[in-house]
């Protein structure tokens, strides 16, 4: 493991792991980790902002992988920007979720943080434009409601690490948004 990232990992919540393979420890202790930069991002409006997976009927929060070169947070900010078109402010850390796949372990670090200003032009994938990512806003319930609804539907990992993480900071968000 990046050592950078182990002591980051000390310091941060652990808010969940999540085995949607029923993978052994024998099967994962020697594959690859990824690390990867997650956001709740609260918008002036006070609006959470939920990507759309239109080919999966999914929502998620704005994140992604970390660059080899980036911190946390530098790879949170250009992810905010790549996926919502957001520059934003971090508010705080909430936590981390550790996922392991059949190929790797992904450890995801989420933070709440703020929009600054008008959203630019997104800058999302080939693959994400294919899957049809879309940005949407939502009231806090709304988007509680609707992903609790999809994670009942489809039972799908990414929509339950972000059900983790907003009901984390459930009285942060209320507190933000009213």
């Amino acid at each position: 493991m990046n050592n950078r990232f182990k002591q980051e990992l000390e310091s941060w919540k652990n808010l969940g792991f999540l085995n949607p393979d029923n993978l052994s420890h024998d099967l994962v202790e020697n594959l690859p980790h990824k690390y990867a930069a997650r956001a709740i991002i609260v918008t002036d409006d006070k609006k959470i902002i939920l990507i759309n997976v239109e080919s999966k009927n999914i929502h998620n929060i704005v994140g992604g992988q970390i660059e080899d070169d980036e911190t946390i947070e530098d790879g949170l900010r250009r992810e905010c920007i790549e996926e919502s078109g957001y520059n934003v402010s971090i508010i705080k850390k909430i936590g981390y979720t550790e996922l392991w796949r059949e190929r790797y372990i992904s450890f995801s670090f989420c933070f709440l943080v703020k929009a600054i200003g008008d959203p630019i032009d997104l800058s999302i994938t080939k693959e994400e434009e294919e899957e049809g990512h879309k940005i949407c806003k939502y009231d806090y319930d709304e988007a509680l409601n609707l992903l609790r609804s999809e994670l009942e539907k489809t039972g799908n990992v990414s929509v339950k690490r972000s059900l983790l993480y907003l009901n984390e900071i459930e009285n942060d968000l209320i507190n933000m948004v009213k």
